[in-house]
C-alpha cells in the first residue's frame, strides 16, 4: 500500500507489502532545491495560477496523448503499440520535482497532478509545474468526473476544491487506495483498492455513492490506472502493464514498461 508500506523502486517483482511508499518523513513535497533564482513566469510568487482556460486542447502544454504515466519523477505518454515515450523530468522553478504521486486530465486537455499534499498545473509537453493549493489529505490517485470535478484517492475517495484544495469525503471507511482511480466515458470510477492478498478492483458510482468490489485483479502495485478504446489499463510499481476486465476484475499481463510506474491518467479529449 502506497500510504503505509516503504518502496523500494529496485525491486521489478518485489511483494506489494515491501514495495509501497510512503510520504517523506521530513513533510517536503519532492521538489529538489537546485539553487537557481525563481521564474517570474512560474516561481510561486507569481499572480498567474497556471491553469489554462477551458479552451480544448489547442492552449500550449495540453494534454494530446491519449493516454500518460509517470515514475516519482517522469513524464511519460504511453500508447499499446508503441509503449512509453519520454516527454521530461517533472521540474518547478525551484528544480527538478521527484514525489508525483498521480496525474489527472480535464475534459479541455489541462493536467492536473498531486505530490502526495500538492496540487500542481502541469505541462503536458514538458512536465513544468506549477503549484497550485494544498491539499488536506494525502493523496496518491487523482481523477476528473465529466461534470469537471477533481476527485482524490487515498484513504478514501475525496471531492476536491482545486482553488483551495480543501476535500470532502465522497466514499470512506471501506476500502483503502493501493494505487489509483480513474473515470470512464460511462460516468463510473474504477478504483484499485488494497485486497487481502493482491490489488482488488472497486467500480463506485457518484450518483449513487454506490460502491461495489469486483474481486481481485490478480496482481499488486498497480498504482496507475487509465481509459482508452474501451480498455481499463493498469500500470505497476514494478513496470508491469496489464488490461483489467472491469466485470471480473481480472487482468491479463501485456507487457513490461521497463520503468517503476506510481501512476497514469486518461484523456478524456481523446476517449
Amino acid at each position: 500500500m502506497r500510504l503505509t508500506a516503504t518502496l523500494l523502486l529496485v525491486s521489478a517483482c518485489s511483494d506489494y507489502g515491501v514495495a509501497a511508499k510512503t510520504q517523506p518523513e521530513n513533510g517536503t513535497d519532492g521538489t529538489v532545491d537546485t539553487g537557481g533564482e525563481p521564474n517570474s513566469d512560474t516561481g510561486e510568487d507569481s499572480e498567474e495560477t497556471g491553469i489554462p482556460g477551458d479552451t480544448g486542447s489547442s492552449f500550449p502544454g495540453a494534454a494530446t496523448s491519449k493516454i500518460y504515466v509517470h515514475s516519482s519523477s517522469t513524464l511519460y505518454s504511453w500508447d499499446p503499440s508503441s509503449g512509453l515515450t519520454r516527454v521530461g523530468n517533472f521540474h518547478d522553478s525551484r528544480g527538478t520535482f521527484t514525489e508525483m504521486t498521480d496525474l489527472a486530465i480535464d475534459l479541455g486537455g489541462r493536467m492536473i497532478g498531486v505530490g502526495w499534499n500538492t496540487l500542481y498545473s502541469v505541462d503536458a509537453t514538458t512536465a513544468e509545474l506549477v503549484a497550485l493549493s494544498t491539499s488536506d489529505q494525502s493523496l496518491v490517485g487523482l481523477t476528473f468526473l465529466a461534470d469537471g470535478t477533481l476527485i482524490g484517492a487515498g484513504e478514501a475517495l475525496y471531492e476536491i476544491d482545486l482553488s483551495t484544495g480543501r476535500t470532502t469525503a465522497l466514499h470512506s471507511g471501506t476500502f483503502t487506495t493501493s494505487g489509483d482511480v480513474v473515470g470512464a466515458p460511462d460516468g463510473l470510477l474504477y478504483w484499485t483498492v488494497v485486497g487481502a492478498w493482491d490489488d482488488e478492483l472497486v467500480v463506485f458510482d457518484p450518483a449513487t455513492r454506490l460502491a461495489t468490489n469486483r474481486g481481485s485483479v490478480g496482481t499488486s502495485g498497480l498504482w496507475g490506472v487509465a481509459w482508452a478504446d474501451d480498455i481499463l489499463y493498469g500500470f505497476s510499481s514494478s513496470g508491469e502493464v496489464v488490461e483489467i476486465d472491469t466485470g471480473s476484475a481480472s487482468a491479463r499481463s501485456l507487457a513490461d514498461a521497463g520503468e517503476n510506474l506510481w501512476g497514469a491518467t486518461t484523456n478524456p479529449v481523446r476517449w
